[in-house]
């Protein structure tokens, strides 16, 4: 889920018949073509077999503003123009707070100082150019999105130069059954994802595959 502001998720699923342990994964952040991640992003938690995680960016405070501007959580206040009261209302396709398993990058750190910078990993805040890995810590990629070393610009895009990753939701194609263990040539996200309007969530928290009977671990 690349949203607008902090609406920033990442989903992942297991396709196989045996839980898997996330502390020995983690994901990272490829910046406007670097080959070199930002600080990785440990994970912990389970996935059970044939199920979903979901990890999002830790915005939740409704007082943040800017860099710190919470993610949406579905609920809406406004002023009736008739009774000049305010009325609150609750839209489920707008609430991504909801549909969390990990929370990641609370703090935005954007100074040079080394040892800072490592307090607070940033691999969440990404904005549709920078490739995102999840990786098995010191034995290499398990998945990735996008091309590690490629700078695209502002966005990703198709053959018909149509936007495919800024401030869209990009769904896995139910066809594939691995993930992408090797940087590809050149990223085109058609070959494996389905591309949906900006802040879609309605989505997160399940998977279809047809990856079932899958026993072996990425």
């Amino acid at each position: 889920v690349e949203g607008w502001s902090n609406n920033k998720a990442l989903e992942i699923y297991n396709p196989t018949e045996n839980p898997i342990d996330l502390s020995y994964y983690s994901v990272s952040r490829y910046t406007n073509g670097a080959t070199q991640a930002s600080t990785p992003q440990q994970l912990e938690g389970i996935i059970e077999p044939y199920s979903t995680f979901v990890i999002g960016l830790d915005k939740r405070d409704p007082e943040g503003t800017g860099f710190d501007a919470p993610m949406w959580d579905g609920y809406y206040t406004y002023t009736d123009s008739i009774t000049n009261e305010e009325v609150t209302i609750y839209d489920e396709n707008s609430d991504l707070q909801s549909k969390i398993d990990f929370w990641a990058n609370g703090t935005y750190y954007s100074g040079t100082d080394a040892d800072s910078s490592a307090m607070y990993p940033m691999a969440l805040f990404f904005n549709g150019n920078d490739a995102i890995t999840l990786e098995r810590i010191g034995l290499g990629f398990a998945d990735l999105i996008g091309r590690v070393g490629d700078d695209p610009g502002l966005l990703w895009t198709d053959s018909q130069g149509n936007n495919w990753t800024k401030h869209h939701t990009l769904l896995r194609k139910n066809n594939v059954t691995s993930g992408v263990t090797t940087n590809p040539m050149v990223f085109d996200p058609t070959l494996e994802w389905d591309s949906l309007s900006a802040n879609s969530f309605i989505n997160l928290g399940s998977h279809e595959c047809v990856c079932q009977n899958n026993s072996n671990l990425y």
